[in-house]
């Protein structure tokens, strides 16, 4: 004969729901504040178990004395980092200079490697001659004019291959606006 199941073990899936929205209260700061959003008395409730952020002193490289240069923080001076024992858990850390970041020129070989940095269309200056398309297959030849968009699609070697109404052909860079859109995006 078998015996029923406890009925305490329906508590088991919603309790263990209710401690894994806790920790993650306590742990990830967007859950946080989402809950705070929604749930006002969660704050209330809650906040007392969320640990304050550790502030960790980093020496500066360009000061090794460890004297501070730094204007004071405004926030030092509120009424809550005088009260005893306050102090203890906040330090101030240096300020690191930011290193200089050089910028390499970009060449066309690097834009060729990265088609993130394509643009979508490019302007053809000349005339140029494209297969014209039709249900997938080649019916004749079409003129596209100067100031026609085309669908840039590879780069290779100084030419583009670029696509007009279903038809494509490798154009050279300097038949197309692309240098120019090149500079403007590089800024």
């Amino acid at each position: 004969m078998r015996k029923s199941p406890n009925k305490l073990w329906a508590f088991g899936p919603p309790l263990s729901l209710a401690l894994l929205a806790f920790a993650y209260y306590v742990k990830v700061p967007a859950f946080r504040d989402a809950v705070d959003k929604r749930f006002p008395w969660a704050r209330e409730h809650l906040a007392q178990f969320v640990p304050e952020p550790t502030v960790v002193m980093i020496k500066d490289p360009a000061n090794p004395a460890g004297t501070d240069s730094t204007p004071p923080n405004p926030d030092d001076a509120s009424p809550a980092a005088s009260t005893p024992g306050a102090g203890k858990k906040k330090t101030k850390a240096n300020s690191i200079p930011a290193p200089e970041v050089r910028e390499e020129p970009l060449t066309m070989e690097r834009f060729a490697a990265n088609p993130a940095l394509w643009p979508k269309k490019v302007k053809l200056r000349k005339t140029i001659e494209f297969p014209a398309v039709l249900n997938g297959k080649v019916v004749g030849k079409i003129q596209a004019p100067p100031g026609t968009e085309a669908n840039l699609r590879k780069i290779k070697d100084q030419q583009l291959g670029v696509e007009f109404q279903g038809g494509g052909a490798w154009v050279p860079v300097a038949e197309t606006d692309l240098m120019d859109q090149v500079k403007i995006t590089s800024r």
